[in-house]
């Protein structure tokens, strides 16, 4: 008998549970409930924030307005096609000299959560991938250890989304007052789901990335 081995890594891992969970949760909500719920394996705290998962990412997907989404060149990214520009490896670049390596490990996780989630679930699919892409990619700079972008006033999520704005105005000229705004909304709501459940598909998906 002919035995396969497959070596992925931790963060793959997560990335492949966390996708067949969101395909089992909208197929068979009442299934994927119950796995959460009667789930031996998790502590109440991990639980509760499944749970919490589960229902922000539904109540957020019931009243979405659509969207636009451009065609964009691609690439594949641990099993997962995301959006290939010259925008996003500069906010991939930017963001890796603004943050530790485990912020950026997350910023990661959330874009790829907000990938998955949007190629599933038809209320996300025409969301510009482009504007999710660099909102999340870039959603953590008001933690930057240097200190260059924190002001000692505002929240660390203001303090990303202004940074995000002058990241904009320097590598993407060409975009309109629209398209940067969306930005700021989506880093500045990201932590706070209950707000950006009632903005733009792009502010609501990278919200969701976050939470998951």
């Amino acid at each position: 008998m002919l035995k396969l081995t497959l070596h992925i890594t931790k963060f793959e891992y997560i990335v492949l549970s966390s996708a067949v969970f969101l395909l089992k949760a909208f197929t068979n909500p009442i299934s994927a409930l119950s796995d959460i719920i009667g789930s031996g394996n998790q502590s109440s705290p991990m639980k509760a924030t499944s749970l919490y998962s589960f229902l922000t990412l539904f109540c957020i997907t019931i009243a979405m307005p659509a969207g636009h989404s451009p065609q964009l060149p691609n690439r594949v990214l641990v099993g997962v096609t995301v959006p290939d520009t010259p925008l996003i490896q500069d906010a991939l670049d930017y963001t890796r000299q603004h943050t530790t390596p485990g912020i950026f490990n997350h910023v990661m996780r959330s874009w790829l959560y907000g990938v998955i989630i949007s190629s599933r679930v038809p209320a996300f699919q025409n969301v510009d991938k482009e504007v999710h892409a660099v909102s999340t990619i870039l959603h953590d700079l008001g933690w930057d250890p240097s200190g260059a972008l924190i002001t000692p006033d505002k929240r660390f999520e203001v303090d990303g989304a202004n940074a995000a704005r002058e990241f904009l105005r320097s590598k993407a000229p060409s975009w309109d007052h629209h398209k940067q705004q969306l930005v700021w909304d989506s880093i500045a709501l990201h932590s706070t789901p209950s707000f950006a459940a009632h903005k733009q598909v792009e502010v609501a998906l990278t919200s969701i990335g976050y939470v998951i």
